[in-house]
């Protein structure tokens, strides 16, 4: 039998980056950590008869299997970007990164710019183009805002997979993943970094559709629909609510067209 005081230290510790200690918490100590857990368990899981993958015990071997895999998983984890700052100031992000945000907190045009900027550097966009997302994202979030919880309410994200959250306010298993996401990544959800991080990664793998609608269009009023449409899906478009949402996007000048 194996002493299940094993098991309860490494789940203790999986859980440990949002524990007590997590303002103490560093990427290398976490690591080291989770590794010598692992070992721990794997030389627990020998010990107690298992005899690995080859064990006449299912479920023994199972685990062993799974140990072994969370092994891997954590050294290729880590080797490489695991959310922390790198020399250019980018925020690694798995599969996507976000700049640094360094305007103001509270949402509001500048996070809009932020978007703006990066979305036509990402992506190749023009200026419509891009309006036509953010337009989008103000609409949805209220303006904004990145720690917006569907219903009004600012602030971390609530355990209700239902209720949105964020700047396109993520529901059910989008919202899922954008927290695995971020926690993944060791970013808070609450900030412009994550949301803008997590838009990058949908838009350049499971909704790739969106971006390449939006990049049929010429006019911004023409991508807020086509994004709409493609990404956010709602049950209520209320277009002209987010036609609306353009005049506090869109760049001065003769860039974009309405």
């Amino acid at each position: 039998m194996i002493d299940t005081a094993g098991l309860q230290g490494f789940d203790t510790l999986l859980r440990e980056p949002t524990g007590n200690r997590r303002a103490s918490w560093s990427t290398a100590s976490y690591q080291a950590d989770i590794v010598k857990e692992i070992e721990q368990l794997l030389a627990l899981f020998s010990s107690s008869g298992g005899g690995g993958e080859s064990s006449t015990d299912p479920f023994m071997a199972s685990l062993m299997s799974e140990a072994r895999a969370a092994d891997a998983l954590f050294a290729r984890a880590f080797s490489g970007a695991n959310g922390s700052s790198s020399s250019n100031g980018t925020a690694s992000a798995g599969s996507a990164s976000a700049a640094k945000y360094s305007g103001a907190s509270g949402g509001g045009k500048p996070v809009a710019s932020y978007f703006m900027t990066h979305l036509q550097k990402d992506f190749n966009l023009t200026p419509s183009q891009a309006s036509g997302i953010v337009a989008n994202l103000w609409y949805e979030s209220g303006g904004m805002h990145p720690n917006m919880n569907e219903g009004g309410h600012a602030g971390a994200p609530t355990s209700n997979m239902g209720q949105g959250y964020g700047v396109a306010q993520w529901t059910g298993s989008r919202k899922r993943e954008f927290l695995d996401f971020a926690a993944r990544n060791h970013m808070n959800p609450s900030s412009v970094e994550a949301n803008y991080a997590f838009l990058k990664h949908e838009l350049q793998t499971t909704h790739s559709d969106a971006i390449r609608a939006v990049k049929s269009t010429s006019t911004a009023k023409e991508a807020t629909l086509k994004f709409c449409n493609v990404f956010e899906r709602p049950g209520v478009l209320a277009l002209n609510a987010r036609y609306d949402a353009l005049a506090q996007v869109m760049p001065s000048g003769n860039s974009v067209m309405v």
